[in-house]
């Protein structure tokens, strides 16, 4: 695995050339509105994860047009952005959006609980039959981006891990009670946070009892403070096993520096 956990690739015999500075910057705008966690430092962002999936996009077509005549679209590059705009519309920059169930007074006023893609009709990368060839092309790309260099296991399971334990903290268990009583002062009957989006069918367009329950339920939050309560929940704990593995983690770090260097050598080159 990448040094950094990146989301749905699996690894795919040339050297990139020249290594060059990092990676630019991800634009402002997709930064913001998401949970910061400690442990977001030593995963891997939405934006990171877009770039990795079109460098290795990039290096599976130059090596499939080495191998005969070009029967397919060449990787889109302005697809690719809007698609990682897309994720991050839907999960945010570090993909902790929804770990609290719906936040955003603005997503619950116009989405509900539905992902605002789904709402919005924002179009799905289809997937296209592999052309002949494409398993060895992955293998190279793979090898060229050094993909299995690192080891994510540590980095996801420390995010996992905090959340689980969160659940049982006697501060979260008051928050939460906290919550469900307000929001059945505002007559919606909920236990938590969590199952709130089971009530509702997200198959559909978002009905207007469901607009009005995601607005409350945000609403409650904030009078609550039950989404900071959580956050410095999982924020004690993880900050506790980092430190616990201070050198594999900086390994982890230094490694995934080095991938995004790799990544931004193949976009450049294309």
């Amino acid at each position: 695995m990448p040094a950094l956990l990146v989301l749905g690739l699996v690894t795919g015999c040339s050297a990139v050339a020249a290594v060059p500075a990092p990676s630019p910057a991800p634009p402002a705008d997709v930064v913001t509105g998401d949970l910061e966690l400690p442990i977001n430092a030593y995963r891997s962002n939405a934006w990171e994860t877009g770039e990795l999936i079109l460098a290795r996009a990039l290096l599976i077509d130059d090596c499939l047009t080495r191998s005969g005549p070009r029967h397919r679209a060449a990787p889109d590059q302005a697809g690719s952005e809007r698609q990682t705009r897309n994720r991050i519309a839907d999960f945010g920059f570090h993909g902790n959006k929804r770990r609290y169930g719906v936040t955003s007074a603005e997503d619950a006023r116009r989405y509900g609980h539905h992902l605002p893609t789904s709402v919005n009709g924002a179009e799905a990368a289809q997937p296209e039959k592999a052309p002949p060839g494409q398993a060895a092309c992955a293998a190279e790309a793979g090898k060229t981006l050094a993909l299995e260099s690192g080891d994510a296991e540590l980095a996801r399971g420390i995010a996992s891990a905090s959340f689980t334990e969160s659940l049982g903290n006697p501060r979260l268990a008051k928050a939460v009670t906290a919550w469900s009583g307000c929001m059945k002062a505002k007559g919606v009957e909920q236990k938590d946070p969590l199952t709130a989006v089971s009530a509702f069918d997200l198959n559909g367009a978002p009905t207007q009892r469901e607009l009005a329950t995601a607005t409350a339920d945000v609403a409650c939050k904030q009078q609550t403070g039950v989404v900071e309560t959580w956050r410095e929940v999982e924020t004690e704990y993880q900050n506790a096993r980092i430190a616990e593995h201070q050198d594999e983690l900086r390994t982890i770090l230094d490694e995934h520096t080095q991938l995004m260097k790799r990544v931004a050598a193949v976009i450049a080159e294309h």
